[in-house]
């Protein structure tokens, strides 16, 4: 799936509004946000790997940095996240960034890949809602007030109060959440009323938080899989440790 690609020859200037971080750990996060996108469309584009380098040298975040070791860098993360689970790659990547103020950077970074090559792919915004969420949820630390869950049945979960549609409003779209295991799946025959899918995406990030915080959903295989009305799948979402 990945190619070999030339050299780039170019060093990257210090710039003195540099932020207090460290740049290999940020370069680190950055390559492998451009990598997931990449990958997501199954094709990964020489366009996608150049616009990544030059969009960071660019920028000056990371100046200590040259531009052949940024693409050495996205070039390994490539391997690591085919021969992986992504997201997981994603998470331990992203998570030394955590506390800090550099989701904006992240995020952008992550869509000049995805708009690379001036298309981009259901599977690019997939990733890019996931990499969103990922940067949303690694600061916080919320304690969760469900009561213990069964993994038997996703009607055992309290589920987030909602405000109520009055007899006037037009009924929202529902939304079914199914838990999937590498041998078992456990549907949601009730389904959620909600406004779009960004809201399910917001809802799914809830729901897994409070299953990891009852116990018992501790397995990095299981994933979240949102339907929408038609049954399509809109959403898959890892039970990610971000998300405790």
């Amino acid at each position: 799936m990945s190619e070999r690609y030339a050299p780039i020859t170019a060093i990257a200037k210090p710039t003195g509004n540099h932020l207090n971080h460290s740049d290999e750990e940020l370069m680190q996060a950055l390559v492998t946000v451009g990598a997931l996108v990449a990958l997501a469309d199954g094709q990964v584009e020489p366009v996608e790997r150049h616009e990544l380098v030059n969009f960071i040298h660019r920028q000056g975040f990371v100046p200590t940095i040259s531009q052949d070791r940024i693409a050495e860098a996205f070039d390994n993360r490539m391997r690591q996240i085919e021969d992986r689970d992504g997201a997981n790659v994603t998470a331990e990547a992203l998570r030394p960034l955590a506390g800090l103020s550099l989701a904006s950077v992240v995020v952008r970074t992550a869509g000049r890949v995805a708009a690379a090559n001036q298309k981009i792919h259901p599977g690019e915004l997939q990733a890019l809602k996931l990499i969103r969420l990922m940067m949303m949820t690694f600061p916080v630390k919320k304690a969760c007030d469900s009561p213990r869950t069964s993994i038997n049945a996703l009607s055992h979960v309290k589920r987030p109060r909602l405000r109520g549609r009055k007899p006037s409003e037009p009924r929202l779209p529902r939304y079914y959440f199914t838990i999937r295991s590498s041998d078992h799946e456990n549907i949601d025959p009730q389904g959620t009323e909600l406004a779009d899918d960004d809201a399910a995406l917001d809802y799914a990030c809830r729901m897994i938080r409070w299953l990891q915080a009852s116990g018992g959903y501790d397995d990095p295989g299981l994933m979240l899989q949102v339907r929408n009305e038609k049954r399509e799948i809109v959403l898959f979402i890892p039970f990610l440790p971000a998300y405790a």
